[in-house]
């Protein structure tokens, strides 16, 4: 009905042509953004880390998205290159690269549908939480590193801060393994 008054108004006014305004709906069970810093960069990339998209550097958000025909399958597995830059420099080239892989785990539940942000940053504050994340995984290998274990991992980071650590520095978070 709301529709159809809005035409009706349109019309009375005399325009000749109306856009009927599209309404985006959220088609995926699991919605899921990392969030890079000024002296990082990412590029989206296919499972062999290689064939990829831009590099973006600097404050950017990547977003990843799934189905939940894709929970527990290969398809539930995204990929892409962490860089860190010790300059500011456009030109310089990266410090560190990171072959991460983010695994799509649960659905959101219905308490949870807050967008759930990962930070990803320079060489001492590599992986930054203050929410828990149950619904996807991240894991994370530097390049060159023969070390079994991964360099950054959820599976390291505390579901919430350390009691009476509210001050907000570097130290709020676990992730990495040296």
């Amino acid at each position: 009905m709301f529709l159809y008054q809005t035409f009706t108004i349109l019309a009375l006014l005399g325009l000749a042509s109306a856009t009927a305004i599209q309404v985006k709906r959220d088609d995926y069970d699991l919605k899921f953004n990392i969030e890079f810093d000024e002296d990082s960069g990412h590029q989206i990339t296919d499972k062999n880390f290689g064939t990829g998209g831009e590099i973006l550097r600097g404050e950017k958000t990547a977003e990843f998205h799934w189905d939940k025909s894709e929970f527990g399958t290969d398809k539930a597995l995204r990929y892409f290159n962490f860089y860190t830059y010790e300059d500011d420099d456009e030109d310089e080239k990266s410090t560190d690269r990171f072959e991460c892989t983010l695994e799509g785990l649960k659905e959101t539940g219905l308490l949870e549908q807050i967008t759930y942000d990962y930070e990803l940053h320079g060489e001492y504050n590599w992986l930054h939480s203050k929410y828990r994340h149950e619904e996807a995984g991240l894991t994370c290998y530097k390049e060159g590193s023969s070390q079994t274990e991964p360099d950054i991992t959820t599976d390291l980071m505390l579901l919430s801060k350390p009691n009476g650590d509210d001050d907000d520095d570097d130290d709020d978070f676990l992730g990495i393994n040296l």
